[in-house]
């Protein structure tokens, strides 16, 4: 994601969700034609439970800050 060389049509999750598997995992089903990526804009990293388990699949990002600056709405390629 560096130089916000993300693709286009891009998911963005702005928070964390408590479960981030169960919001992951539908947008990542086999039956999908292709994944867009996920960006979860958050102010503080996932834990490590709960990346190990989202890292697992294809085109999930991280990016520190908040739904609220402008700024790092940018960061985020919106």
């Amino acid at each position: 994601m560096e130089g916000n060389l993300l693709a286009k049509k891009h998911i963005i999750l702005c928070g964390m969700a408590d479960n981030l598997g169960k919001f992951v995992i539908p947008l990542r089903s086999i039956h999908l034609p292709n994944f867009n990526p996920i960006v979860i804009l958050h102010t503080k990293k996932p834990t490590e439970k709960q990346w190990s388990l989202i890292s697992l699949f294809p085109e999930i990002y991280f990016v520190k800050g908040t739904g609220m600056s402008k700024n790092d709405l940018v960061k985020a390629n919106i």
